[in-house]
């Protein structure tokens, strides 16, 4: 029986259905190995988000460790925290936490300042004139107590509150301020450029000053509305971000607009803002570019014996702050 020889035509079609076949195994094969790829990416940054938000929250606790327990000086060991120190950095071993100490007398009682005065902060922040007269406005108004009849409902429960400011995060429910006014954003410069405006929570506070301001972290606007010069605000920032400044060098320092101490102080704050930033170390050595912030308001419960024990008042997750390098 004789075999009979396949035409080159077949053979031909056999191979292009072979091309084909190893084609879209091709394809099958990068899209796996694509799908893979990104399944380790976002596995890989579960894993750093999660650490970065372990070793945020650490930064935190050990912070309150050392308000409660000051650590102890030894010589030639340089001291990880000073009382009034603004900013700590930590090395664990499963990242960097850079930590901000910021005391709320650094900022305006939102409560109690007077309009002209919030209306200077507003315009040393870059707010236009005529948004930080109808911010003031809107603010006064609705921290002024309004008789129960004119109160209109949100809700069948739920009523608009018409009267000082519990929690900063009221002024969010206050018309007129917006997430960006709040939380701060960046102005388009006529350059191209832009610049980073601070938000209200950064000169505001429900346990904020009104004469007397903490020097270790009022904001550059705030030094203004105080009455400080340009010269003496950029000395002051540059200065404090080498070293704290101790009670003792503001009762001795002197302005341009006299002694400092008539407005500006140094020393334990009735309440802090800890703001904790973290970045994860990787497998092979570095950091990670991957961030994640946490912050604590604290403040001080006095225990038997005039000891000052720490505690938390409100807990930020995710917050979005600056950080204070990156700040003007």
């Amino acid at each position: 029986m004789s075999t009979r020889r396949c035409p080159k035509a077949q053979r031909g079609a056999a191979l292009i259905t072979v091309l084909w076949l190893t084609a879209a195994l091709a394809v099958i094969g990068v899209s796996l190995a694509r799908a893979v790829r990104e399944d380790l990416r976002r596995s890989e940054n579960l894993l750093e988000g999660t650490q970065a938000s372990l070793l945020a929250a650490a930064g935190i606790e050990r912070t309150l460790f050392f308000f409660d327990y000051p650590p102890v000086s030894l010589p030639g060991v340089p001291a990880v925290y000073t009382p009034g120190q603004p900013r700590m950095v930590y090395r664990f071993p499963g990242g960097e936490v850079k930590v901000d100490v910021l005391g709320e007398s650094g900022k305006l009682d939102v409560n109690t300042a007077p309009p002209e005065q919030l209306r200077s902060v507003f315009l040393a922040a870059g707010i236009a004139p005529d948004r930080a007269q109808a911010l003031v406005t809107a603010i006064v108004d609705w921290r002024r107590p309004q008789p129960a009849a004119t109160l209109l409902p949100l809700a069948s429960t739920f009523w608009v509150r018409r009267s000082s400011l519990e929690q900063i995060e009221e002024l969010l429910l206050i018309p007129g301020v917006t997430a960006d006014l709040y939380y701060g954003y960046r102005d388009p410069l006529a350059d191209g450029g832009s610049v980073e405006r601070p938000g209200l929570r950064d000169l505001l506070s429900v346990r904020g000053a009104t004469a007397v301001f903490d020097i270790n972290s009022a904001h550059p606007a705030v030094l203004a509305a105080a009455g400080l010069g340009a010269g003496d605000i950029q000395w002051i920032v540059n200065r404090r971000r080498q070293s704290p400044f101790l009670p003792q060098e503001v009762q001795e320092l002197m302005l341009s607009t006299g002694p400092a101490s008539r407005v500006l102080r140094a020393g334990l704050d009735g309440a802090y803002l800890i703001r904790s930033t973290a970045r994860p170390a990787r497998p092979g050595g570095g950091l990670s570019d991957y961030r994640r912030t946490a912050a604590a308001l604290v403040t001080f419960e006095t225990l038997p014996g005039n000891r000052q024990r720490p505690v938390i008042q409100q807990w930020y997750e995710l917050a979005s702050w600056a950080e204070e390098a990156d700040r003007p």
